[in-house]
């Protein structure tokens, strides 16, 4: 797969690079380590190879192994990244100080030694690691008031609760799951939307987070769309979960849920694993002669969508898109890799006509169980007619 490739052909040089800068920082602050730097290696080579050794061996039947190698190598996909930022910020401290020594040769001594380096650095990284870990956990509330002309005058607003990439299956994920069902009960939405990434792994279909996610009321109901990783884990097996989950599986298909219409799309991996086609998103929004948004009169339209990209063909024709994928970068610096593939990345966009986009920073984690500054989320949508304030 186009993924897989990828990685192989550039994320995982690089992610060797940095590990070899580790094991080179160690070098330099116990040079009389010898033979005895062979450990620290063998160590860093098997956290090189983790990010492929987990899924084979998942898929393989060695569950046990699979979620071991796990715990050390995805926070370290974080941790290694924020050691090399660190690193080369006392390096570049380094390098200034000998060019001003030339000049004024006093101010070598403000020169970091390599074992005061790494100390601070691992210190930085630790202090990282668990700020990260304990602001995974804090899945807060974004509220959000959308004002239409479009929703009946005199009616009541509507309450859309908005959840994306939970990853169920992944580290950490059932805790955070209990706790977005928590807060989801506690803000008594009329309508439940998943925008994709529910899941990371098969799951049981009668796995008890299913249980609590259907036992959360919703009087105009529970609405899903396939995201990349659904299809990753099985899309069978993903609607599976998702309906004994209480979520109508939205897949290229449109409906009216009260005074609203309501349309999902699959995730385009769909195309990868060949289950099923790309829908053509103007004609499932319904569009008029020349491919034209309805009239001012017409129900108010959500495009729920994984992938926070608006399509030539949809652009005009939906109100409001609900997407998510990002993570909001997730881990800090990550989020400026993000923006340069999805400019809108993150919160509320206005787009050219009026509409709106929404991209969520999601609620669970993908890859490290952590989050540096992108706290996960559970956005809460009210839609008001225009004659209420």
């Amino acid at each position: 797969m186009k993924s897989v490739a990828l990685f192989l052909l550039v994320a995982l040089p690089i992610y060797a690079a940095f590990n070899s800068y580790v094991l080179w920082r160690l070098h330099r602050a116990f040079p009389a380590m010898g033979w005895w730097l062979l450990l620290p290696a063998g160590g860093l080579l098997l956290l090189v190879a983790g990010p492929l050794l987990v899924p084979l061996l998942a898929r393989g039947g060695w569950p046990g192994t699979s979620r071991a190698i796990a715990l050390l190598a995805h926070p370290w996909l974080a941790m290694v990244m924020w050691f090399v930022l660190l690193g080369l910020t006392t390096d570049a401290w380094n390098l200034a100080v000998r060019g001003l020594a030339l000049r004024w040769a006093e101010l070598s001594r403000l020169s970091i030694p390599p074992r005061v380096q790494l100390t601070g650095i691992c210190a930085g990284v630790l202090l990282l690691t668990g700020w990260s870990i304990w602001e995974a956990r804090r899945i807060g509330l974004e509220h959000l008031t959308v004002t239409t002309p479009r929703l009946p005058a005199g009616s009541p607003p509507i309450r859309i609760a908005l959840i994306a990439d939970l990853h169920l299956g992944a580290l950490g994920s059932s805790g955070r799951a209990e706790t977005a069902i928590r807060l989801l009960n506690e803000a008594q939405a009329d309508i439940i939307l998943s925008a994709g990434d529910l899941l990371d792994a098969p799951v049981p279909a009668d796995n008890h987070v299913a249980g609590g996610f259907a036992a959360i009321p919703a009087p105009l109901g529970k609405f899903a769309v396939l995201g990349n990783h659904e299809f990753y884990a099985g899309p069978q097996q993903s609607v599976q979960f998702l309906n004994s989950a209480g979520f109508d599986v939205l897949r290229n298909r449109a409906l009216s849920v009260g005074p609203i219409r309501l349309a999902g799309v699959d995730d385009h991996a769909a195309t990868r694993f060949g289950t099923a086609a790309v829908a053509d998103e103007a004609d499932l929004l319904g569009a008029g002669p020349g491919r034209a948004r309805p009239p001012t009169g017409s129900a108010f339209l959500i495009l729920l969508k994984h992938r926070p990209d608006v399509s030539s063909g949809a652009a005009g024709l939906f109100d409001l898109q609900l997407s998510g994928h990002t993570h909001g970068g997730q881990v800090f610096p990550f989020g400026w890799l993000v923006r340069q593939q999805f400019p809108m990345y993150s919160g509320l966009h206005r787009l050219e006509g009026g509409a709106l986009l929404y991209v969520s920073r999601g609620t669970g984690t993908w890859g490290p169980p952590m989050r540096l500054f992108a706290r996960p989320e559970v956005a809460i949508i009210t839609l008001v007619p225009a004659d209420v304030r």
